[in-house]
């Protein structure tokens, strides 16, 4: 557990001292060109992966905080929760700042006391530290500006709570990627109930951007109630003396599940650099109590 922690952690490092040009680029100039220079430390060079990491671990280390039935420096954790935030708003992956508001939901609803110290005590100190230092601040505000608030035309959007404008204007072109995929499903009925083969692109050579589509597309939906049934069932778990792990389980599986409707993040396509490895890597750390209990 220790060394996943310490891992996430350098992780951030690279990425926090890259942006401050004190780390070059780490990765092939083939990449360096398609991703525009993006700057991940030594997780792959898209938006995603850096966020959907760092969105990862500080899901796990916020459950963490919240056992009290494991012995771990809490303030190592705490730490842990900082630095992969702050790489999260840096990493201007829109998908991933979806699935960090799905948690903070759920984290409001599912333990109300906890989440409001955790905000006020955590998130206090998080903004003071970041406000305090403005080469952070700037680094941050700058991509969270150019990421979102620039994108949105119409402000009006977000206090009717427009969800579909917004989506379009956020999307990056999801919605007519999506459309793409529907109209074809459409077109090809025939493809829908055992699909047309799993990571086959002959007839899309697209993502769809949407994990929901692109498992009826590849797997029919024979595969899709394998897939999503399979994440389902891990909110089926129970944690009776580690309310911390329940917590983080059912609000990653939970984040996933509506983020899953932006992109393919949990699939083993190449760009994604194992996203999927590390999620396996923390659900069964999490489940792993369980055993503890019973012995």
């Amino acid at each position: 557990m220790y060394l996943l922690l310490i891992f996430s952690t350098l992780s951030c490092l690279v990425i926090v001292l890259q942006n401050f040009s004190i780390i070059p680029f780490l990765w092939s100039d083939i990449y360096y060109k398609g991703y525009a220079g993006f700057l991940s430390g030594t997780l792959g060079p898209n938006k995603i992966v850096t966020g959907m990491f760092s969105l990862i671990m500080s899901i796990f280390a916020i459950g963490l905080v919240f056992n009290k039935k494991i012995e771990i420096n809490k303030v190592f954790v705490i730490l842990v929760i900082f630095i992969n935030l702050y790489v999260l708003l840096l990493s201007g992956s829109r998908t991933s700042y979806v699935g960090l508001l799905v948690f903070i939901v759920f984290f409001s609803f599912y333990k109300t006391g906890g989440f409001v110290f955790f905000s006020i005590s955590i998130g206090s100190f998080f903004a003071f530290f970041i406000m305090s230092n403005p080469g952070l601040y700037e680094k941050m505000n700058d991509v969270i500006s150019n990421r979102v608030i620039n994108k949105i035309e119409d402000d009006q959007d977000i206090e009717n709570a427009n969800v579909g404008k917004l989506y379009e204007d956020l999307g990056a072109g999801r919605g007519r990627l999506s459309m793409n995929y529907i109209n074809y499903l459409g077109n090809y009925p025939e493809v829908i109930p055992f699909g047309m083969g799993f990571n086959n692109r002959i007839t899309k050579g697209f993502s769809a951007h949407n994990m929901y589509l692109n498992v009826i597309k590849e797997l029919g939906l024979v595969g899709f109630v394998l897939y999503f049934g399979w994440l389902l069932k891990y909110l089926q778990i129970s944690f009776k003396n580690y309310s911390g792990y329940a917590l983080a389980l059912k609000g990653l599986i939970l984040s996933m599940l509506v983020a899953l409707f932006f992109g393919e993040h949990l699939y083993i396509y190449r760009p994604l650099f194992a996203i999927l490895g590390l999620f396996l890597i923390v659900v069964n750390a999490l489940i792993s109590s369980l055993h503890n209990n019973e012995s």
